[in-house]
């Protein structure tokens, strides 16, 4: 398939350049040690997507090397500053409020760095956006060899500017299995594809069984937020009542009283104190509290406040059968453990375990618990900086 930008730019203007101040070197470490899954590209930008207030995304697989990985969807859209933004690596425009809080688009914000964009390098070389609004496209296309090949001043890419009207013919043959925006009457779309990809990833991070089960457990699905994977509309992962042994919420009173027991126990022992008693209360005791909504921060959700981790909401769930059969293991589903999420992204889609020993084989393919933490969104940031990434 012929690239992109050589398909665009031929009927678009030079509107400006943007420049990439990040070393090729950044980029293969971010992709070999933050995103060494190829399949992270696609988490991070249906999350793009999601920020931008998208109420549809749509997801398309290439079918061989030359063809490309394409996510569109109906969200706010960019301008030439916009573009210009998307490439300030590791200075994201998602500013917190006055309380902490990123929200916009009436969501509490999923990336945080600016960096995520940078996974699409772990599955092909090159990036490239198609941006729609007030009836302009724009796009911009930044390769992983313009970038490698810098000398003295970061590298600079041309933003090509045509009309909507202008892009139809062209894109048409990339839109395939895909809507066309303007027939969807959106008003604003972007495209985010992943060209130049690397031969190996067809059979390590493109299975379609695989990408379900990541989209399904790891990606902010909800009634406001729709995933399309190959024009299959991904649902969330229901377990029906009659298959609930027993379920556990975390307000519960009991389940409140066990928890303030452990994390006293805990700090009596790490504050290395000789008596109960002597434990401060700010340490351990729970608090009944409400958290905005992460789909849609005008709303309230009840939650539990812990000392020094901040408010979580969510239930624990004891099926009455296995969740995960073996048929659906060996095709890489996993739909039992801790589902552990930070703003509505799953934090730990590789180890379901969330670093607890398992009561037994039996058990633990039952248990199933959903849990909201915002308060692990530092838990990145600090992952970060452990790798070096410290701009």
């Amino acid at each position: 398939m012929t690239s992109l930008i050589s398909v665009l730019k031929k009927a678009g203007a030079a509107e400006g350049d943007v420049q990439v101040n990040i070393s090729y070197d950044i980029i293969k470490q971010v992709s070999s040690q933050l995103y060494t899954n190829p399949r992270k590209a696609i988490e991070e930008l249906v999350c793009n997507s999601y920020d931008a207030g998208a109420t549809e995304c749509f997801v398309k697989l290439p079918q061989n090397s030359s063809d490309a990985l394409v996510v569109l969807d109906n969200g706010k859209s960019m301008d030439f500053q916009g573009l210009r933004d998307l490439w300030k690596v590791a200075k994201s425009p998602k500013k917190p409020d006055s309380s902490g809080r990123r929200i916009a688009n009436n969501r509490l914000q999923i990336g945080k760095f600016g960096i995520g964009k940078l996974a699409a390098y772990a599955l092909g070389k090159r990036l490239t956006h198609v941006a729609t609004i007030d009836g302009v496209t724009r796009v911009i296309s930044v390769g992983e060899d313009e970038i490698k090949e810098r000398r003295g001043e970061p590298p600079s890419f041309k933003v090509y500017k045509l009309k909507e009207s202008e892009t139809r013919a062209l894109l048409e043959p990339i839109l395939e299995r895909l809507p066309h925006p303007w027939d969807s009457k959106w008003d604003t779309w972007t495209m985010a594809a992943v060209e130049d990809i690397e031969q190996e990833n067809f059979t390590r991070a493109l299975k379609i069984g695989i990408l379900r089960r990541m989209i399904t457990t790891a990606l902010p699905i909800s009634e406001t937020f729709k995933i399309v994977l190959e024009g299959e509309t991904i649902p969330m992962r229901e377990i029906a009542n009659d298959e609930i042994e027993r379920q556990v919420d975390v307000l519960n009173l009991d389940f409140r009283k066990k928890l303030e027991l452990v994390l006293h126990d805990y700090w009596k022992t790490v504050l290395n104190k000789d008596k109960p008693q002597d434990v401060p209360h700010e340490y351990y005791k729970i608090k009944l509290v409400k958290m905005p909504s992460p789909d849609e921060v005008t709303k309230q959700v009840s939650a539990i406040e812990v000392p020094h981790l901040g408010p979580v909401a969510g239930t624990a769930i004891l099926a009455t059968q296995t969740l995960t059969t073996e048929k659906l293991d060996e095709r890489g589903y996993v739909n039992h453990g801790f589902a552990i999420y930070a703003n509505h992204k799953l934090i730990n889609p590789e180890d379901e375990l969330f670093g607890v020993t398992p009561r037994s084989h039996a058990y633990w393919r039952r248990f199933l618990a959903r849990l909201e933490m915002p308060g692990l969104d530092e838990v990145l940031l600090f992952g970060l900086t452990r790798i070096g990434l410290q701009w």
